[in-house]
């Protein structure tokens, strides 16, 4: 009797896996803590909240951490106080917040607010859904949800580490602060921004875009210019050219805290 190579039985197990049914409530529905949850009533005036990042990459049993790996399980399901978000008070200094654009990728969702100046600022979801990327077929499948879980592997936090780095080599930053918006919440104006960002913990930072230059890091900068607009300056003009230090410096931190998912939008 001939054998059955190890190869063609892993891939039967794995297309068995996938084929399988995803999991219909993968995300928390509220980022509150159950156990510390405050009543809407409550909510309403409460000025931050007891919530986890993402309780559902920590509910696995020890064979599939072992299996899969830990990740950061522990600290997307660890217990963290927020602040609540209000658009009218969440960036004090810059005063109240106008949502104007909902937007974002095949995996996050962020909302473009403005300042009664037109500065623009965004917020981002912190957890991700990249079954968005995939193709319907397996959307419904096992495979879906293991491609959720990976969002685990990184740090929900890590974006707050970055602007003291970026700091001290003189990298122009943002400054994320984090939030969580209410369930219950009703405030944005913009079609399908309360829908998709109720419940969940976001980060709220300035958005570094347009001519409105707003960076104490580039106090001599007058306009802000895309990475596409640049390249095409520096072919037709072959005189102009970055700053070579500073884009060094730049990519050497992006390297160092490993983020390895820059885009042309991100370099301006």
């Amino acid at each position: 009797m001939r054998s059955i190579p190890f190869s063609f039985f892993y891939c039967s197990l794995a297309l068995g896996i996938a084929s399988g049914c995803a999991r219909k409530h993968f995300f928390q529905t509220d980022a509150q803590l159950p156990d510390r949850a405050l009543p809407a009533a409550q909510l309403a005036s409460a000025d931050s909240v007891w919530a986890a990042a993402g309780r559902h990459y920590d509910r696995h049993g020890w064979l599939f951490q072992r299996l899969i790996g830990p990740h950061h399980r522990a600290v997307w399901a660890a217990p963290v106080r927020v602040p609540v978000f209000r658009p009218a008070s969440a960036a004090a200094v810059a005063g109240p917040l106008k949502p104007t654009k909902l937007g974002g990728g095949f995996q996050s969702t962020s909302l473009t607010l403005e300042t009664a100046q037109g500065l623009p600022y965004v917020v981002r979801s912190l957890d991700k859904d990249p079954a968005r990327i995939m193709p319907k077929w397996l959307r419904n499948t096992f495979a879906a949800n293991a491609l959720r879980d990976a969002t685990s592997a990184g740090n929900p936090y890590g974006a707050l580490v970055v602007p003291p780095l970026a700091q001290a080599l003189g990298v122009p930053h943002a400054h994320p602060r984090l939030f969580y918006v209410p369930l219950n919440e009703t405030t944005l104006t913009v079609p399908d921004a309360n829908e998709r960002l109720r419940g969940k913990l976001v980060l709220l930072e300035e958005k570094y875009s347009g001519k409105q230059v707003s960076s104490p890091l580039l106090p001599q900068a007058r306009a802000y210019v895309s990475d596409e607009d640049m390249r095409k300056k520096i072919y037709t003009h072959p005189a102009d050219r970055p700053d070579q230090l500073a884009l060094l410096r730049a990519r050497l931190l992006d390297v160092l805290i490993g983020d390895w998912d820059r885009h042309a939008g991100q370099w301006q």
